[in-house]
């Protein structure tokens, strides 16, 4: 049956509330393995996975074994924004104020910006490899009392190493991340879509930057689901689908024969440092069996520990036998979360279990020291935006509690009544979960819940999905919306007394959500005109508008309120922002005390047909970087000229737009629009430099 359909039929009968016959579900703890166990479960389960297709996948792969947000600098120059403070992120970009290094890949523009007629955004998907064009990192330096940067190197990355996918900036090396490919959203559900990839780790010396070089790599058998930092150790996650082969046999009956000559050596990922022989990447007595998987396969999930600050390379992993697909991180801890999809096919029939619940896994970090804490099942799930899955998430701020945010799938708007009681949960569109440790076993116990029978008020109205969450100290914020975005603030301050704090609701919806200073919040997504006669949306819905920025005095938790907003564009707008928390640049002006604001546009405000109300879309005019200040005091933004770097007729063609940085030193903007600079003075008085 094909793949998409089952998923079509699963939703259908998750609607309709199809619970028949649905298998008892595991517990989701993870189980030390052994040599002999690793063996015994590759050995039964890898008869039920599909055969990698010839000459569909990449063949380049290494073949042997205080917790809240961070604010902006507070320097003369804008860092990467970070979920949280001490917990560094990749991206394409980073700066020491001195020099920016940068990632550029000419690819060409593809279908940048999904998204559909009811406002919901569908998942997007990171670009394969294979493509054509240049890659490699750029070393811009830039010069006292001048505008624009010169550029000192330029290093160059054949794509048989991957495609680049971010940097970590240390004082005298740069860390570059490559990946042999992309994957889509629904290839969680394919294991055999991460077949044959690895994920390589270059070191690149910096000292002499006109001279900068790679001087070591070291390649991991899978691929790159997550990456964190956290001093001198780079935490990487990956996915790894074995790439053991036994079909060519079973024309002459020895395909059993020949599994059972293999060992768990052969179905572990491989690690390769420079050009030395492969090596095992992980060893089977440090990892662990997910029985509880939704289904028995035998992906790898590994979690590599790297020590990056030393000379020759040094690295420890563990991994389990599972899934996953997405990774939180605190100074202390990462905790793996990965959807359970449970569904079983009769005939042309799929029964997908109603409770569509996460499994958490949490492993204690301590250098390159990774421990197993213990695991979870939680109701509901992350959401359908990857970058958006992190946000989800956090560690109370002494590391005691972990708390998660869940769009709940079972269809609330079915039911016209408020539940009430302990099932509470049930008609709230959003839950939120809080886990302990145990202290007798390895686990992660449920010690609150939100709603419950004493606060059974609903998180969002009926229909409603989660966009924006963010944890600050011990405050949650989230936003949900189907017609308007109603943005909410959760009391965390007695971990096992949650409560809600009190409710915005305003037009249009945030997708992202960032603290400026003590009291404001910044939310970043679109505009919205509501239509109760929506046909693309269950009773009604709206029509998303331009991209929208919405300050919020949250000062009183109690009575949060919406001081400014400004609407840029019209329907069609978009911005690398909504989907990449990266783009945006933040950096106080210690003059004026004001936060200045950057964020990459590609604008759509030209009539192009008829006017059909909410629903028309606009033609593409202009891309560029728009800038704004927000004044904490008056609490309001003001939008400055934008750097507009192509116009609709320009012969130049559009490059991938989710790649677009910028970053403030001083009074200068640099914006790199497809890995080319722009540069100009922040209020924008002098004509723009560029490109170079």
């Amino acid at each position: 049956m094909n793949f998409r359909a089952v998923l079509i039929l699963a939703a259908t009968l998750l609607a309709n509330g199809c619970s028949d016959s649905i298998p008892t579900r595991a517990d989701g703890a993870l189980t030390p393995a052994t040599e002999r166990s690793l063996t015994t479960w590759f050995r039964e389960h890898w008869a039920q996975q599909p055969a990698a297709p010839e000459g569909t996948l990449d063949d380049s792969a290494v073949t042997a074994a205080d917790a809240g947000a961070s604010a902006p600098s507070k320097g003369s120059f804008s860092s990467t924004i970070l979920q949280e403070t001490g917990v560094d992120e990749a991206d394409l970009v980073k700066s020491d104020g001195e020099r920016i290094y940068a990632i550029y890949r000419n690819e060409p523009a593809d279908f940048l910006f999904p998204g559909d007629d009811t406002g919901v955004a569908t998942t997007g998907s990171t670009r394969p490899a294979n493509g054509a064009g240049e890659q490699g990192i750029r070393i811009m330096r830039t010069i006292p009392g001048e505008t624009g940067l010169e550029e000192l190197s330029r290093l160059k990355f054949d794509r048989d190493q991957g495609r680049l996918e971010g940097l970590y900036l240390m004082p005298r090396r740069l860390i570059a991340l490559s990946a042999s490919s992309g994957y889509y959203a629904l290839d969680w559900f394919r294991p055999i879509s991460f077949a044959r990839r690895h994920t390589d780790v270059h070191w690149i010396d910096i000292d002499d930057p006109a001279n900068a070089g790679v001087s070591h790599h070291l390649s991991f058998d899978g691929a790159l689901v997550a990456s964190r930092r956290i001093d001198d150790t780079l935490y990487l996650m990956l996915r790894h689908f074995p790439d053991v082969t036994v079909a060519p046999l079973a024309e002459t009956g020895d395909a059993q024969t020949a599994l059972e000559t293999l060992t768990a050596a052969d179905f572990l990922p491989g690690a390769r440092l420079d050009d030395q022989p492969a090596q095992p990447a992980v060893a089977p007595e440090d990892c662990y069996l997910n029985e509880a998987a939704a289904n028995g396969g035998v992906d790898v999930i590994t979690l590599v520990a790297v020590d990056v600050a030393s000379k020759s390379p040094r690295f420890r992993a563990t991994c389990y036998v599972g899934s996953s697909e997405t990774l939180y991180a605190s100074t202390r801890a990462v905790y793996i979360a990965s959807t359970r999809w449970d569904y079983r096919i009769e005939g042309d029939i799929a029964l997908y279990d109603p409770r569509v619940t996460t499994d958490i896994h949490k492993f204690a970090l301590d250098g390159l020291k990774i421990e197993y804490r213990g695991s979870a099942e939680i109701g509901g799930h992350l959401g359908y935006q990857q970058d958006r899955k992190p946000f989800r998430m956090s560690e109370s701020a002494d590391g005691r509690y972990f708390r998660v945010l869940t769009y709940n799938e079972q269809r609330p708007w079915l039911a016209d009544a408020r539940t009430t009681g302990e099932n509470a949960a049930d008609s709230s569109p959003v839950m939120l979960t809080v886990l302990r440790e145990a202290t007798d076993r390895a686990a992660l116990e449920t010690v609150a819940r939100l709603p419950n029978a004493a606060q059974p008020e609903p998180l969002g109205l009926p229909g409603e999905r989660l966009y924006a969450s963010r944890f600050i100290g011990d405050r949650a914020y989230l936003v949900t919306y189907r017609i308007t975005d109603p943005l909410y603030i959760l009391d965390l301050s007695d971990a096992l007394q949650p409560r809600l704090a009190g409710a915005l609701k305003v037009d249009g919806y945030s997708d992202f959500l960032q603290p400026v200073g003590e009291n404001l919040l910044l939310g970043v997504g679109k505009d919205a005109i509501a239509d109760p006669d929506n046909p693309s949306g269950f009773r009604g819905g709206a029509w998303y508008q331009g991209v929208k920025l919405s300050l919020i005095d949250v000062a009183d938790p109690g009575h949060p309120r919406e001081t400014d907003r400004l609407i840029i564009g019209k329907r069609g707008t978009e911005s690398a922002a909504l989907r990449d928390h990266h783009a945006l640049a933040l950096l106080p002006d210690p003059d004026t005390g004001a936060t200045r604001l950057a964020l990459p546009v590609e604008l759509h405000d030209k009539p192009i047909g008829p006017d059909e109300g909410p629903r028309t879309w606009y033609g593409y005019t202009h891309s560029g970087l728009y800038r704004f200040e927000i004044d904490a005091a008056s609490e309001t933004i003001a939008a400055l000229p934008p750097l507009v770097t192509r116009r609709d007729g320009d012969n130049s063609p559009p490059v991938n737009a989710n790649d677009d940085r910028a970053v403030l030193i001083g009074d200068t903007v640099h914006y790199l629009p497809g890995g080319q600079f722009w540069s100009q003075d922040w209020p924008g008085t002098a004509p723009p430099l560029g490109p170079q």
